[in-house]
């Protein structure tokens, strides 16, 4: 786990890589680059000393006999920990300028689809100003604060998830971090680009967020796990839906907007393009039924012509920002679940989950277990409703009786 007194142990010398003040942008998010590490895994193993948060730094290799062009990322004891993904050394070498800069390096554990425990590593890289100490030591606080923040989220949310794992038959191993481990890619050369001059550099202009209202009739019901996804947003072709829809990068509708209003905002804001976004699924359990759907959310991202870094940055903003919101959500999810099956009360699909998938028993409900497989309803629960029924039936006739009278 990840505590406070591990932060006592990031300290910089902060004059090491002075940089001229004339560079200095004034503000923390355009002073600090946050990237992926990628190829932890062949450098670090997936056990607890490897995890946390540490300082370091990011340097140029061009000895590199593999690729002249390689960036690493190293601990502040020389420790190599990974490098900066092929695709993304030019959007590196722009912020750093082929510069040995600070780092606040995260490593944390997680488990992929194959239930094999890994390792996934981010690093801040850093700007510090000739003789700028008081704007370095607000730099290294904030993110340190906010880089520890999301290291215990997700190390919370691999404790959560570790005891499912049958670790005995688990073969803990390096492997080779591979596109298909995350189910966010950023692809944007395959979407439509907005003119230069449309740009506005603010996220609250530039991304739209929408809630889906639909997404429990889409989502997989054979493990209940928190997801992060990109995909796209598009007119749909489906009778009686709203007129977009949100959906997966092999096509298929993950949901629509929960709200018709909706579909006037996502034409005015896309222009009829259609257009990237990252989308999030979260199991939830609604508060007055007690019975399980899907709290889903999708950020629209506009993409601008000759702006890449742009667009990659609130691409990282944005699935930074959801993944954190769903890891916190299935914890409140399971958290729930827990408790109110400790209480004997059964936790169930929601009554409308699935409705496109499934033909409905002969009386015209069907009730689902955690599987999304069909079960019979309990005879305890049929009980009151047909009492109900039959004292508001006794209830109807008495009145007409009176009125009659």
């Amino acid at each position: 786990m990840i505590n406070k007194n591990d932060m006592n142990d990031i300290n910089f010398d902060i004059a090491k890589h002075w940089l001229p003040v004339s560079e200095k942008q004034g503000s923390i998010e355009k002073d600090t680059l946050r990237i992926k590490v990628s190829g932890v895994n062949f450098h670090t193993k997936p056990e607890a000393d490897s995890w946390g948060v540490f300082t370091g730094c990011i340097k140029p290799e061009p000895s590199n006999p593999y690729d002249s062009n390689a960036i690493g990322f190293y601990k502040s004891d020389g420790q190599l920990l990974g490098y900066v993904q092929k695709e993304l050394q030019d959007y590196v070498n722009q912020f750093t300028k082929g510069r040995e800069l600070d780092c606040i390096i995260s490593v944390a554990p997680f488990v992929p689809k194959d239930k094999k425990v890994c390792n996934q590593a981010y690093a801040t890289i850093l700007k510090f100003f000739e003789d700028d100490i008081e704007y370095a030591t607000e730099m290294i606080n904030r993110v340190t604060e906010d880089v520890g923040h999301d290291t215990l989220v997700e190390m919370t949310h691999f404790e959560n998830v570790l005891p499912s794992l049958d670790i005995s038959h688990t073969k803990v191993e390096d492997i080779e971090e591979k596109d298909e481990v995350s189910n966010t890619i950023f692809r944007y050369d395959e979407f439509y680009k907005f003119p230069q001059s449309d740009k506005t550099g603010k996220k609250s202009y530039d991304t739209l967020t929408v809630r889906i209202e639909d997404a429990d009739w889409y989502f997989s019901r054979k493990k209940w796990q928190a997801g992060v996804f990109s995909g796209y947003v598009d007119v749909v072709h489906l009778e009686s839906l709203n007129k977009y829809g949100i959906f997966r990068e092999d096509n298929t509708l993950v949901g629509c907007p929960d709200s018709f209003d909706f579909d006037d905002e996502i034409h005015e804001f896309s222009e009829g393009h259609r257009i990237y976004c990252i989308f999030q699924l979260v199991p939830h359990i609604d508060r007055d039924t007690s019975c399980i759907d899907i709290a889903g959310k999708a950020v629209l991202i506009k993409f601008f012509e000759n702006e890449k870094n742009y667009a990659h940055k609130l691409f990282e903003d944005t699935r930074t920002r959801l993944v954190k919101n769903a890891i916190a959500g299935y914890k409140r999810f399971t958290d729930k679940k827990e408790e109110l099956e400790l209480c004997d009360i059964k936790v169930m699909l929601s009554w409308s989950f699935d409705t496109r998938r499934y033909t409905f028993g002969d009386n015209g409900t069907t009730y689902l277990d955690d599987n999304g497989k069909p079960q019979k309803p309990k005879s305890g629960c049929a009980t009151p409703i047909a009492t109900l029924v039959l004292c508001l039936s006794l209830c109807c006739l008495l009145y007409l009786v009176a009125v009659i009278g």
